[in-house]
């Protein structure tokens, strides 16, 4: 299990970066917002210790409807839900030449290495 104490907010929770999907299903969770990851970290200092929650205790939180089906689509790896889904999804690669990637990508004038580069060719 791979801690990283200089990131916040692992110094803050004292939560292990052990497994990516739950901390991306994490973000991506309905009305799961500052103050709630707050309130349960008190409880839950790894916060992805959640995920794992019965039914009965996500209740038992008061967590938002939406949060709690989330979280029990999580758990039954429920794919046709819109959040699991989600995080489920392949992410896209791009290269600066695709169509799909946005023109300030594309040429970042921004960069001291394009500038550097691009006065070379």
């Amino acid at each position: 299990m791979l801690t990283d104490q200089s990131h916040p907010d692992t110094r803050v929770s004292g939560a292990s970066i052990c497994n990516t999907a739950d901390w991306q299903l994490l973000s991506c969770l309905p009305k799961f917002g500052r103050r709630l990851r707050r309130d349960l970290s008190a409880a839950y200092p790894d916060l992805t210790d959640v995920l794992a929650l019965n039914p009965a205790t996500l209740k038992a939180l008061r967590l938002p409807p939406e949060t709690a089906a989330a979280i029990q689509a999580w758990q039954s790896g429920d794919s046709q839900h819109p959040v699991v889904a989600k995080v489920a999804a392949p992410i896209p690669l791009t290269s600066g030449s695709h169509r799909a990637t946005p023109g300030s990508a594309r040429r970042p004038h921004f960069s001291p290495f394009w500038h550097s580069w691009a006065s070379t060719g």
